[in-house]
């Protein structure tokens, strides 16, 4: 079901990633990708072709069901996925089926011929991509050079490029030293190429390497600041709590002083008061000393009874 339900978003014109994502695991209206994963039929891989979705494609090609090998039709004369990635141009959909015919039925899968007898190298010829003619000549295509269609067309005469003519013209011309030629300066590039992705690998993990490192040097010094910060309020707030016992202590100092300052008063006034009343002068009376005679005391008694009686008659 997955696998047609592919088919119609393919035939319908849905955008090539939106495919790509739903085989990657997006899912089919809650089903998964395995379906169309596990069922890849050469009618799949066709309608990827003629549609240009040259990526979904090569990814449809990888995933093809192996009875079917390049998906040639080999009871007829029907255009396989090969000729329709050919005819498309698309150099990496057809580097992957010519690689996967090639393996499963020689170089006869890969110039299998199809619709007006033309095989995949005439139909790439027509694309005018150099890129899929040379990958057709690596895996074997270079049988077709000199077949001709229905039309008696050979490929070099089908290039709708003058790249692609020249190539096929000097293949055609050259045998089998071109051939051998062309498929070892592919090895070489495509070596190169490797080299060169394994450069820039290396240089995205010594860039990711870097990256990491540095990110954590600025980690470890937004720790070393908050530490630091950290300190310096444990700091401040030591100081303060420091001169706030200072400030105490220092006010318990001057209560103890004052207070002894007020008791040095109290006791001097007290004092003062007692010697104020013990030291008042009595007059001393002769040569008798300070005792009154029983004369004087009588006399004294006679004058205060006088007094009395003075003042009871007015």
């Amino acid at each position: 079901m997955s696998a047609s339900l592919l088919l119609d978003a393919i035939r319908r014109g849905e955008p090539e990633a939106e495919l790509l994502f739903r085989l990657d695991g997006g899912g089919w209206d809650g089903e998964g990708s395995a379906a169309a994963a596990d069922h890849v039929t050469p009618a799949l891989c066709v309608a990827a072709a003629q549609a240009g979705y040259g990526h979904l494609l090569e990814r449809l090609a990888d995933r093809l069901e192996p009875e079917h090998g390049d998906s040639a039709a080999s009871t007829g004369p029907v255009d396989s996925p090969l000729h329709w990635a050919a005819f498309k141009g698309l150099a990496g959909a057809v580097e992957v089926l010519a690689r996967r015919a090639a393996a499963a039925g020689g170089i006869e899968w890969v110039n299998f011929r199809g619709q007006l007898d033309s095989t995949p190298l005439h139909l790439a010829a027509i694309s005018g991509s150099l890129e899929a003619v040379k990958a057709l000549i690596y895996h074997g295509g270079d049988a077709s050079l000199h077949l001709r269609n229905a039309y008696g067309n050979i490929p070099a005469s089908l290039a709708s490029t003058a790249t692609c003519r020249q190539l096929l013209v000097s293949l055609a011309e050259g045998g089998q030293p071109a051939v051998q030629q062309l498929r070892a300066d592919m090895d070489a590039a495509a070596a190169a190429a490797q080299a060169q992705r394994e450069r820039e690998q290396q240089q995205q993990e010594e860039r990711r390497r870097l990256e990491e490192e540095e990110e954590q040097r600025q980690q470890e010094a937004e720790e070393a600041a908050r530490l630091a910060a950290e300190e310096a309020e444990a700091m401040r707030i030591a100081q303060e709590e420091q001169e706030r016992r200072q400030a105490e202590e220092a006010a318990a100092v001057e209560q103890e002083r004052l207070a002894a300052e007020a008791a040095a008063a109290a006791a001097a006034a007290q004092t003062a008061k007692k010697k104020g009343k013990s030291g008042s002068p009595t007059k001393k009376l002769g040569s008798q000393g300070s005792r009154p005679t029983s004369k004087a005391r009588s006399a004294a008694k006679t004058a205060a009874v006088m007094k009395a009686v003075a003042a009871a008659g007015s």
